[in-house]
């Protein structure tokens, strides 16, 4: 005869349970299919649970662990999960082994109940009162394992003591529920009597230690004296208990909720940040809905069940035998108030709850790096851009029922649709709970979203946030009246959210009626608009949450009051880039290959979280297009681009408070829409450069990121580390630059075509990688491509249409780079060709030669620019005229013995003999002599100079010479190399008498008596 029956849920695989006396069912309670059963027991199941299987102890195909308890043993069964596709749910088909992986006696222990923690640990809670572990190893092979049952709440003499004569003299108190803080690695338990245990695994969740117990009555004292006026009945007994993990909170460690529906919220370590538990005192006392005087809702009774975590609650209130009266409670949309305000609804069960569950979400959450400390998670307002509505389930003898939380933005979305757009007093008045800028970034979700069912809502949003998100204004603001902080805040508990219904409850801990301070008429708007970004942070509220009374006011000045869409926007934006912002951008790591261990660097953001914020900003982005017109006009976005707000807006405040009234007439409304518009054009650029930063990244780890880096410098590298992503998308302009490169030079390494790559660029990254840059790819690419060539016509118009690409951009082609690349295919017409243009084309107006023939004057700042700008062009021929110079004149290497047998190996054809050298020396040098380039001449001339080429230099037959070295001769009277250069050249163009005067002026130089001979040779020729 059937006589014990028990239902569950199992949210992490999407499953409920039932079990009829020694059988057990599962099946999705999504849908009601896959049932599975498993009947291989002989004993009635008492105590069922799921944990994660220990690693390394089975084979993979093994991912959960199903615990069953009987009045007999404990057993473990193995589960495993296939899916037909991979867009399909991991967990759409179950299978369960069918013998156990291990079973161990219970030794007459009654389990009541069972907990696992995230890296495999089982515990159960024993009718005797007592906490047990479960645990099993692997010894060397599968066969030689062994588990055992470990007692964490009797003393280390008790297995001295039988078993049977332990349970006759114990008395009971079972342990009714285990709840694992796996943040901190903190147990506690919850006994039948009304005690709470507190277990401390140790810093890495590795280790078991009892530290305390709160017995019933104590609670109640501790409530009492918080709450005095509050009956002591409504303290006990506890009902339930869930512990707040640490991205909730810093100071409140776990929350009972009582039969009456109290919350007590409790510290394990007396609130002194991340020390390890010792203690359990009773920090808040929040009320349920309907304990206010004028209450107009029901207050809960007897309640039988509860569900808490990150600030929502669920309470399952027996009101008739048949059905339970649901009170959820949540404290979403009040995240930026002071006060603790929270919001509540009420649902009527069909049939009694046998379990509550939340079901996990399906969207990926950002990665966290390894041994990065845990910060508390901010509140829904900040992350239900990225988050769906949280989901909970109901299971009841009538069936598994679905319940939806909405998020703020699902409520703003229901009351455009049932308002049929934003003219409602409604939708205004959504604006007014949740201040304007809170409002206009909810109305950026949907007016944004590319996703919505109804097309019409985003158009509704988007009229919603024009007409409700106020106007820029100079005003009186309260110094300090700012975005409070509520993950700062010292318990994380006021950050009040919104359930299904805009219905606002008080539900603080009640104070002393001395202790009351009354909020003062100045602070009726508790949330004021978002400073702008230069403004300082405001240190969060005090932690009671009180209001400061009036004598505590600080002063108001007159200041720039940016309006609800301004700081929308910027709102929108910071909530997009959040999981990102201060995240440093890759981080070390190793891998060994044979016998070594080799380290290197990978992003610490996965490709599929930047997918989704870029996509995100482009919807941004999209939105600011197409409003543009309703922000910005042409010569705001100009002047905001070419001044900036640092010139435009006020550096140093108004003056003193006795300027306040003054300045504040002074002001117009003008001048604020004015400072509005320039701040949401420097906006919109940083939307756009922020999405082209982050798309630069999500390209680079699209393409093997941990190879990409060696292509960087060790320099580079060791930034690479230090950096932020903050740093790289404000300051990483020229590491961004680097790294496009570090890309190209990947495909050309690999000999592949870097068309597509450019193009890819060159569509989501325009301002980082430009068209010349795209250019230059296309060039490298030609270039590298020709040097395969053998063919000397095929290879020399490849060459041609290389130098044609890099002429059509030779303001900005990268000249070291295509030199370098020309130079290494004996391309040297194409250096000189290529740099010549690009000398041109940096100085279309011709300023460097105005300023060499005016004498160089010191304070032509712009011809002193341009005159360099040429000369580095230049610099790139004088250097490749030296390189085949040098060649030239080499030796040629002696016969060596060949390295491997067989015929000697082709020829490269880049490669010059010291004759080849010689003669594309010649070709070269008598090319760039055509040039009517003057400033070029005079580079050459001074290199050969340099260089003691004085029989070449008076070979060349040019204009220009006989300017230079007279220009040369005035500007250095004293050297003697100069003037000597000069007679000689006027003799050897058979201009003597021009050279005789030049001797005379040598012969009066002090010590240069051997001019006087070639003076008289001279004027030997000047007789006739």
């Amino acid at each position: 005869m059937q006589s014990n029956c028990q239902m569950g849920l199992f949210p992490e695989i999407g499953r409920a349970w039932l079990t009829i006396d020694s059988n057990i069912f599962l099946w999705s309670f999504h849908d009601g299919s896959d049932l599975a059963y498993y009947d291989g027991l002989n004993e009635t199941i008492l105590c069922v649970g799921l944990v994660k299987p220990k690693p390394d102890i089975f084979q993979n195909f093994i991912h959960y662990l199903l615990c069953l308890t009987t009045p007999v043993e404990i057993v473990l069964l193995g589960i495993n999960f296939t899916s037909q596709d991979r867009t399909s749910s991991p967990f759409e088909e179950m299978h369960m082994l069918p013998e156990p992986l291990f079973s161990y006696p219970t030794d007459n222990v009654h389990m009541c109940t069972f907990a696992g923690t995230d890296d495999g640990r089982i515990f159960l809670g024993g009718k005797d009162g007592c906490v047990y572990e479960f645990t099993y190893q692997a010894q060397d092979s599968w066969f030689g394992r062994k588990c055992r049952k470990i007692n964490h709440s009797s003393s280390t003499l008790s297995f001295l003591v039988p078993s049977f004569l332990s349970l006759a003299f114990s008395e009971d108190d079972a342990v009714l529920q285990i709840a694992v803080d796996d943040t901190r690695h903190v147990l506690y338990a919850r006994l039948e009597k009304g005690s709470i245990q507190v277990f401390d695994l140790g810093k890495d969740g590795k280790q078991m230690s009892k530290v305390h117990v709160l017995h019933q009555h104590a609670i109640v004292q501790q409530a009492s004296d918080i709450a005095r006026t509050i009956d002591k009945k409504n303290f006990y007994p506890v009902v339930h208990i869930s512990p707040i993990d640490a991205r909730e909170s810093k100071f409140a460690h776990l929350v009972a909720i009582t039969q009456s529906g109290v919350r007590l919220y409790f510290t394990t370590n007396g609130g002194f940040g991340d020390n390890r538990p010792y203690t359990l005192a009773l920090l808040h006392v929040r009320l349920p809905p309907g304990f206010t005087a004028n209450a107009d809702v029901p207050r809960p009774l007897n309640v039988r069940m509860a569900y808490y975590k990150k600030g929502f609650t669920l309470l399952a209130s027996s009101q008739t035998e048949d059905n339970d009266l649901i009170f959820a409670t949540s404290n979403d949309s009040f995240a930026f108030y002071n006060q603790m305000i929270e919001t509540h609804t009420t649902i009527m069960l069909d049939g009694n709850a046998w379990s509550i569950a939340e079901v996990p979400s399906i969207l990926p959450v950002p990665a966290t790096p390894k041994n990065k400390e845990i910060v508390c998670d901010p509140p829904v307002l900040v992350t239900q851009h990225r988050e769906l509505p949280r989901q909970f389930v109901f299971l009841s003898t009538q069936g598994s029922f679905m319940l939806r939380k909405p998020r703020p933005v699902d409520q703003l979305y229901k009351l455009l649709m049932d308002n049929k757009g934003p003219d409602s007093e409604a939708v205004k008045s959504f604006f007014v709970i949740h201040k304007e800028s809170q409002a206009c970034a909810m109305c950026l979700i949907l007016a944004s979203s590319q996703t919505l069912p109804e097309k019409q809502i985003a158009e509704w949003a988007n009229r919603a946030f024009f007409m409700y998100g106020g106007e820029p204004h100079y005003g009186q603001m309260q110094v300090g009246d700012s975005p409070l902080n509520p993950v700062d805040s010292q318990l994380s508990l006021g950050r009040p959210s919104i359930g299904s219904t805009i219905n606002p409850v008080w539900a603080s801990t009640p104070q002393n009626p001395q202790r009351v301070v009354l909020p003062q008429p100045q602070f009726s708007n508790i949330y004021s608009p978002v400073r702008p970004i230069s403004s300082p942070v405001q240190q969060p509220a005090s932690p009671s949450g009180n209001v400061l009374p009036s004598a505590a006011v600080p002063p108001t000045t007159s200041e720039m009051i940016y309006s609800g869409k301004h700081n929308g926007l910027y709102l929108h934006f910071s909530r997009i880039v959040r999981p990102v912002w201060n995240l440093k951008l890759v981080s070390e790591t190793s891998a060994k290959i044979g016998e070594s261990k080799v380290m290197y660097l990978i992003s610490n953001i996965s490709k599929e979280d930047l997918a989704l914020i870029l996509q995100q900003l482009l919807s941004l982005k999209h939105f600011l297009q197409r409003n543009n017109q309703s922000f910005l006009n042409p010569a705001v976005a100009s002047l905001a681009q070419n001044v900036g707000m640092s010139r435009l807006l006020p550096q140093n405040g108004y003056g003193s408070p006795s300027d306040t009234s003054l300045n504040f007439q002074r002001h117009t409304q003008n001048d604020a829409e004015l400072q509005e518009r320039i701040s949401l054009a420097n906006f919109q650029q940083l939307v756009n450069y922020t999405y082209e930063m982050l798309a630069l990244w999500k390209i680079l780890c699209d393409h093997q990121f941990e190879t990409l880096i060696h292509f960087l410098s060790q320099t580079q590298q060791e930034i690479l580390k230090l950096l932020t992503f903050k740093d790289f998308i404000v300051d990483g302009k020229e590491l961004s630059v680097s790294l496009t490169n570090a890309l190209i030079n990947f495909y050309l390494e690999d000999n592949a075509s870097t068309g597509t790559i450019s193009q890819l660029l060159r569509e989501l990254c325009p301002s980082i990688y430009r068209l010349e840059d795209a250019t230059v790819s296309r060039a490298h690419e030609i270039v590298l491509n020709a040097k395969n060539i053998l063919n000397k016509v095929d290879r020399e118009q490849e060459l041609c249409e290389a130098l044609k690409l890099c002429k059509s951009i030779a303001p900005n082609v990268d000249l070291d780079l295509m030199c370098g690349l020309f130079r290494s295919a004996g391309f040297y017409h194409g250096i000189i060709d290529l740099c010549l243009c690009c000398a041109q084309r940096r100085d279309p107006q011709g300023l460097a030669l105005h300023y060499y023939k005016n004498g160089e004057p010191q304070d032509d700042l712009q011809g002193q620019q341009a005159f360099a700008n040429r000369m580095k062009c230049y610099k790139h021929i004088i250097d490749s005229m030296n390189d085949l110079r040098s060649q030239s004149v080499s030796h040629p290497q002696s016969p060596s013995i060949p390295k491997v047998p067989g015929p000697p190996p082709m020829k490269d054809p880049n490669l010059l003999t010291p004759e080849e050298a010689k003669v594309y020396f010649d070709q070269i040098f008598e090319t760039s002599l055509k040039t009517e380039d003057e400033l070029f001449h005079v580079a050459l001339y001074d290199s050969l100079i340099e260089n003691n080429q004085s029989d070449t230099l008076l070979y060349i037959k040019s204009h220009y010479l006989e300017d230079y070295l007279k220009r040369c001769s005035t500007i250095r009277p004293d050297n003697l190399y100069v003037l000597n250069l000069l007679w000689k050249y006027y003799e050897k163009n058979q201009n003597f008498s021009a050279a005789a005067r030049v001797l005379d002026k040598l012969a009066d130089k002090h010590g240069y008596e051997s001019v006087s001979k070639d003076r008289i040779f001279v004027q030997s020729y000047n007789v006739y």
